[in-house]
């Protein structure tokens, strides 16, 4: 039998004459010293100038993570996706030996969660039974209510116990108190962990295996969920820690190697994601880059990220001014890399955020845009999960892909963090395979542009049909041209996948059968092939 434990400890702190946090600043985890046992962190709070405001101890001899330049890549630092709690992830008690604590089994050394609040409440919960004998390095939360968190716990190892760990906190109680046992999400060797566009990723760095990958649907709750690992050039990285998205198509990925990392940039265009280039520090011996954070400041993407050494590190405000896919270094002009503040030499910075109540604003986020025909007409729709000084949407069309005009628009909602959904109705479609790309505007007058692979003549949604007999689900598809190796999975109602089967799909009608017993419950099938992304839920009486 599983004996699960928990114990908790809170401390306020103010440090300087700073009660709170204050919004819009930048905090960096800092470790105090380079001791293998483990060391202690602090929460140093600076302007955007690097100013330092505040520093503000974590814990109260009850939270360490690993001193030694090998345990660099503990204490990273996230703010939840709405910008209320700072967590980080590390250990109770220091190492009884020079292994370090990541050696310790959770018995010995139970691994910790810290939870600050913008008022610098701390909340010190101990996780017991979680990733023994591995690293403890990163956590993010997620609200469920208005008193209550998820929380992704992202360590080392694959084993059950181990990798991505789900917990959820009741913040109502002073201090924050675990409601249940971690549950085995997704057993990937994890660093940091992130949420973007609604989607969970992480960043992993074992063995050959060094890339992003995508855990689950949106944010998953339930055990065994699948990682998909982004496409090449994202799956053949060095050593990745911290990344950012802008958008769904463009992503900063941080690479720690002193020597030859940075930031490096990709952009989508549609078919697949190019690597653009590297942004490196300029600092000699210490290149690479750790921890990273950003938003669009004055409409310019502005990052600001720690370097990857273990002491004396740095943390730099990095601008790209930029074209979204534009070949990109730091020489490049529209970028700025300045160093704002550094470490000493007996202190390093880990993991960096914006302090609680920030306002991040980040591009608009797209997560569909589809092109279907209705008569003679093309409807074109599609869907953001927020939104940031938009002002419109541009339509272009044209008949070889290559060259487009401007066909309409439509005016957007203008700053949301709730879903939009939108369409346009073209009624002038040539004859032959219309391709369409959305630009979208900002109040400002910056851009970008989506499609147009996404956005060619699709599928519509009464040419997917699903039924599920007694023991099979049998899908009907008309597909308007070929599609090789297209994936057709089925999820459960809490994101867990049930089966999946590749198939190569016609033009046409096609008939899949899916060998599956289902009880009674809803299930989601989704599709996924050259041109195609389709969804359909399924009730199973």
């Amino acid at each position: 039998m599983r004996i699960f434990l928990a114990a908790w400890f809170i401390l306020a702190f103010t440090v300087s004459g700073y009660a709170q946090f204050a919004a819009d600043n930048l905090v960096v985890s800092q470790t105090s010293g380079t001791t293998t046992t483990g060391v202690t962190l602090s929460l140093a709070e600076y302007s955007l100038t690097g100013e330092l405001k505040s520093t503000t101890a974590v814990g109260a001899s009850n939270f360490y993570v690993g001193g030694a330049a090998s345990s660099a890549a503990e204490g990273v630092l996230a703010l939840s996706s709405d910008n209320k709690l700072l967590t980080l992830y590390g250990y109770s008690r220091t190492s009884p030996t020079t292994a370090g604590p990541s050696n310790n089994t959770s018995a010995d050394n139970p691994r910790a969660l810290a939870v600050i609040d913008a008022s610098k409440n701390q909340s010190i919960i101990t996780v017991a039974d979680v990733h023994s004998g591995q690293a403890a390095k990163s956590a993010i939360a997620i609200p469920l209510s208005s008193n209550t968190y998820g929380v992704y716990l992202g360590g080392a190892g694959t084993g059950a116990a181990t990798g991505l760990q789900y917990v959820t906190i009741n913040t109502a109680t002073n201090p924050a108190t675990l409601v249940n046992a971690p549950v085995s999400l997704a057993k990937v060797n994890t660093r940091s962990v992130k949420i973007f566009n609604g989607q969970l990723y992480v960043s992993s760095s074992f063995q050959a295996d060094k890339r992003l990958l995508a855990i689950g649907l949106g944010t998953p709750t339930a055990t065994g969920q699948t990682a998909v690992s982004l496409p090449a050039p994202i799956s053949q990285l060095e050593t990745p820690n911290d990344f950012i998205f802008f958008g769904s198509n463009l992503l900063y990925v941080t690479e720690e190697n002193s020597a030859t990392g940075g930031i490096k940039k990709f952009y989508f265009d549609g078919t697949q994601w190019i690597l653009l280039g590297l942004i490196d520090s300029g600092i000699a011996n210490d290149y690479g880059f750790r921890g990273l954070t950003g938003r669009l400041e004055n409409g310019v993407i502005t990052l600001y990220g720690v370097t990857s050494s273990n002491t004396q590190n740095s943390l730099v405000k990095i601008t790209d001014a930029t074209p979204r896919d534009a070949a990109t270094d730091r020489c490049t002009a529209g970028v700025s890399v300045q160093v704002l503040a550094r470490a000493t030499e007996t202190t390093g910075f880990r993991g960096i955020a914006f302090t609680p109540n920030s306002n991040i604003v980040l591009p608009v986020s797209l997560t569909s845009f589809t092109a279907k025909l209705t008569g003679s007409d093309v409807l074109l729709q599609w869907t953001t999960s927020s939104e940031q000084n938009n002002s419109h949407f541009e339509i272009l069309r044209s008949s070889d892909g290559k060259s487009f005009v401007t066909i309409g628009s439509v005016e957007a909602a203008g700053s949301s963090s709730n879903a939009n959904k939108y369409s346009f109705k073209d009624s002038k479609a040539q004859s032959g395979v219309n391709y369409y790309q959305l630009k979208q505007v900002d109040k400002d007058g910056r851009s970008a542009l989506y499609g147009p692979v996404s956005a060619k003549l699709a599928l519509r949604d009464a040419d997917l049909q699903v039924q599920a007999s007694a023991n099979a689900v049998n899908v009907t598809l008309y597909a308007a041209a070929d599609s090789k190796n297209t994936r057709i999975i089925l999820y459960d109602i809490n994101g867990k996948k049930i089966t999946e089967q590749t198939v190569n799909i016609n033009a046409g009608i096609n008939q899949v059968n899916i060998p599956v017993t289902l009880i009674s419950g809803v299930y989601l099938l989704k599709i996924t092939g050259q041109d195609i992304l389709l969804s359909k839920k399924l009730v199973k009486g």
